[in-house]
């Protein structure tokens, strides 16, 4: 996780490290629809993307206003970025290393947070 202040706002930026996902994978498509889908169902602050260098990140970004106002719904966000790849870590590896389906994925995140 790395955080990035700027003049405005904070930006929060979590990441899988080194990268295990490449643009030429036959399990790009399936990582794809996995993010679509994550963000779909998480409805959260931020955001899952597959970025420049083929990261499958997790960006939020924290106005000051916001932070100053809403603190713990703030940090709850911050947290939330952390647990959703300690819920999905193995499965998003083993889904960019091809071991793994965009079905199982969506049903494994259906069952665990429903």
């Amino acid at each position: 996780m790395s955080l990035r202040f700027e003049k405005k706002w904070c930006d929060i930026l979590c990441f899988i490290s080194p990268t295990v996902l490449t643009e030429d994978s036959k399990a790009y498509w399936q990582v794809l629809q996995t993010v679509n889908f994550l963000n779909w169902y998480i409805k959260s602050w931020g955001r899952f993307y597959i970025d420049d260098y083929n990261d499958l990140a997790y960006s939020l970004r924290l106005d000051y206003n916001v932070l100053e106002i809403m603190p713990d719904e703030c940090a709850k966000e911050i947290e939330a970025a952390v647990d959703y790849y300690a819920d999905l870590f193995n499965s998003f590896l083993k889904l960019c290393e091809g071991e793994e389906s965009y079905n199982n994925i969506k049903d494994l995140i259906k069952n665990m947070w429903n």
